[in-house]
């Protein structure tokens, strides 16, 4: 297994060495069943702001089948783009996240997004999806 999460050195003081494997082992086992998933490390532990009660907020972003088209009614992007993560994708994403919760005494809080629903403009008025932008570690 590799333990070598790309942080920013600028970072990696926010994440203590059990966390930092922790995350790494998430991102091995997810991509291993969902390629091309991406891992973004946002909240306290992103800016620094952190204490000892802090978790770890991470954004999972799966790969799906959606192209965007920008010109499309509002409607339509809603039925086409805020379908929810398949719930299967989901559930075994949990089981993923529960098994090393456990093995590594971490607490990780997680959000689980299709890939488009993050790209379309309208993720961007949200404020959870503008903090993350502006705060957020790509790991």
């Amino acid at each position: 297994m590799q333990n070598n999460i790309l942080i920013s050195s600028k970072y990696s003081n926010y994440l203590t060495d059990n966390e930092r494997n922790a995350l790494s082992e998430l991102k091995e086992k997810i991509t291993e069943k969902y390629s091309g998933a991406e891992f973004i490390l946002y909240g306290s532990k992103a800016r620094g702001d952190y204490n000892e009660n802090s978790d770890i907020d991470i954004l999972i972003v799966i790969n799906d089948n959606y192209k965007i088209d920008k010109n499309i009614s509002f409607e339509e992007l809603e039925k086409r783009y805020f379908l929810p993560v398949d719930k299967n994708i989901e559930d075994k994403i949990s089981d993923i996240l529960v098994d090393i919760q456990v093995k590594y005494c971490v607490s990780i809080d997680y959000q689980i997004k299709n890939k488009s629903y993050i790209k379309t403009n309208l993720a961007g008025i949200v404020p959870l999806y503008q903090n993350i932008k502006k705060d957020g570690i790509e790991l």
